[in-house]
């Protein structure tokens, strides 16, 4: 329940109902098993929110991202781990997204995403401590 609290805050009002619908499809036990990895977090997340999709990105942009390739790898790796957990992305509809802002909102998340994982590995190791350690 925290953690969907804390991704409807991420859309400041706007986007807080595809915020809280994105936490809502996101398997925790799949973040879990790949928390040492943010790169396939990452493509979990945005994959997961329906921004992973080619057909998504405005016309002038997707050249670029595409070229980029970090969108490609992005896309490739989310489909293998949509394949191996069955995971289905939310329509990138229901993101109140102009095609100016989509770029810039892309990096926030992304960078937040990452943040969030970096604790989320933190918090794993502290479970792993012996009980008398963690007081």
């Amino acid at each position: 329940m925290c953690f969907i609290t804390i991704a409807r805050n991420f859309g400041f009002g706007v986007n807080g109902e595809a915020f809280e619908e994105w936490a809502y499809n996101i398997p925790l036990n799949a973040v879990a098993k790949h928390r040492d990895n943010p790169f396939q977090v990452e493509a979990m997340f945005l994959g997961q929110a329906g921004l992973l999709d080619e057909d998504s990105l405005p016309e002038k942009y997707k050249e670029a991202a595409i070229k980029e390739g970090w969108f490609s790898k992005l896309a490739a790796e989310y489909k293998f781990l949509s394949h191996k957990f069955t995971l289905t992305p939310m329509p990138v509809e229901h993101w109140k997204l102009c095609a100016r802002a989509r770029r810039t909102f892309l990096t926030f998340v992304s960078h937040n995403l990452r943040d969030f994982t970096q604790k989320i590995r933190f918090l794993s190791r502290l479970s792993r401590l012996p009980a008398n350690l963690r007081k």
